[in-house]
């Protein structure tokens, strides 16, 4: 309890995702009448794995020429990303790109200039799954 989505009752082959912390109480009858009942806790983390390069190079090979987030498999949606000089002048942005493609993230160049190597800050607002929306933000040095 509660009962998994299927369509027999005698199914325990299930699959769903838990979007909020549940408890299943789980019952067991042996052929003799024994009974076992147990509680699972499950616990749901909102600490989603975002990783972000510390450095990057975009005379590199690809994929490490763009500096890109990869996340886990909870977020769907880079809702907006954002890169920034140390003095915060925007230098790239875009919004509701697929998080894990290198290509959805910056080349190094600002309006068709190769940036210099220095410090770089990046913010990121993510949505999960189910909707709910979280900030990530950092820092990284480009190197030539």
């Amino acid at each position: 309890m509660p009962f998994a989505p299927c369509a027999d009752s005698s199914c325990i082959d299930s699959c769903f995702r838990v979007t909020d912390p549940i408890v299943f109480t789980l019952i067991a009858t042996d052929p003799d009448g024994c009974v076992l009942i147990d509680d699972i806790r499950v616990l749901i983390s909102k600490r989603n794995r975002v990783y972000a390069p510390n450095v990057f190079s975009p005379n590199a090979y690809w994929p490490d020429n763009y500096f890109w987030l990869s996340t886990d498999g909870a977020v769907v949606n880079i809702k907006r990303f954002v890169v920034a000089d140390r003095w915060g002048e925007i230098l790239y942005e875009a919004t509701n790109v697929q998080p894990n493609n290198p290509e959805n993230g910056w080349d190094g160049y600002f309006r068709g200039k190769a940036m210099m190597p220095d410090t770089y800050l990046f913010f990121a607002e993510l949505e999960r799954y189910d909707g709910t929306v979280f900030q990530n933000q950092g820092g990284f040095s480009l190197v030539r």
